[in-house]
Order: C-alpha cells, then sequence, then structure tokens
C-alpha cells in the first residue's frame, strides 16, 4: 500500500481550483512562498485529492485556491484524451506530422490562448523555469 498526502476539496463542481503547497507552516502567511503544483477542475464535492508527485515521507502543506475566472488571455484545459498527429492514409500531410498516436491529459492546466509572457507566468505560478531571464530594472 503506498500512502499520498492529500487534501478534501469542496464547491461548486466544475470550477477550477489552483492546487498550491509550501514545505513549512511557517510560509503560510506568505503569498509568495506558495507554488502552484497543479489545476484541478472539481469533478465532485466533495473531493479527495492526493499529491502523487510526493512521498507521504514529504513535508508539504496544501491549499485549494478558487479560480473565479482565468486570466482572459487564457483557456482552461480539462484531462481528457485526444488523437494527435495525422492518419497513415492521409493525402495532403507530410510525414512529419504522423503517426495519429493517442495523448492523455491526466491534469487539467491554464494554456495562453496566445503566447505567454514570463511576467504573465510568474503571476500565475509563482516561479519562472526559464533559463533566459527578463532584465531588472531598479
Amino acid at each position: 500500500m503506498q500512502l499520498y498526502p492529500g487534501l478534501s476539496i469542496t464547491g461548486t463542481v466544475g470550477r477550477v481550483h489552483l492546487i498550491q503547497y509550501v514545505s513549512s507552516l511557517d510560509q503560510t502567511n506568505d503569498e509568495s512562498a506558495w507554488r502552484c503544483l497543479e489545476f484541478l477542475q472539481l469533478p465532485a464535492s466533495p473531493y479527495l485529492w492526493t499529491d502523487k508527485s510526493s512521498p507521504a515521507t514529504g513535508q508539504r502543506f496544501y491549499r485549494a485556491v478558487v479560480r473565479t475566472s482565468a486570466p482572459t488571455n487564457m483557456v482552461f484545459i480539462p484531462p481528457g484524451t485526444f488523437r494527435m498527429g495525422i492518419p497513415a492514409d492521409e493525402v495532403d500531410g507530410n510525414v512529419w506530422e504522423g503517426p495519429q498516436t493517442a495523448v492523455t491529459i491526466r491534469r487539467g492546466f491554464l494554456m495562453g490562448e496566445y503566447e505567454v509572457t514570463q511576467g504573465e507566468f510568474l503571476a500565475l505560478t509563482g516561479t519562472n523555469p526559464s533559463i533566459c531571464q527578463p532584465p531588472h530594472f531598479p
């Protein structure tokens, strides 16, 4: 049996929640310390969410923040399965567009309807993993 840390979430089914964590109770009052773990479209209420990315021996403190709406330039991509690529019998396709493959998205996420700037990504997730950091001006 594997143990996973979790969080019980109640609310409106279908509403998007941002699941966040900190690694110390001392950080819970510091908004900038919270890290984005995933976006969840609530499938039922109550719902028991589990963090399969962290062993139960790790120390994390979680919260679920209701996203009343996505930023105006972003759309929510729900989990699900779709086919990507072209079918083998496609007449006008290019060789690099195949083979057709089933793709499963296990976690919902927000995606920019247009390109997302580093500033927008930082504001949403609290991190900027880019190797090309924007300049800081005093």
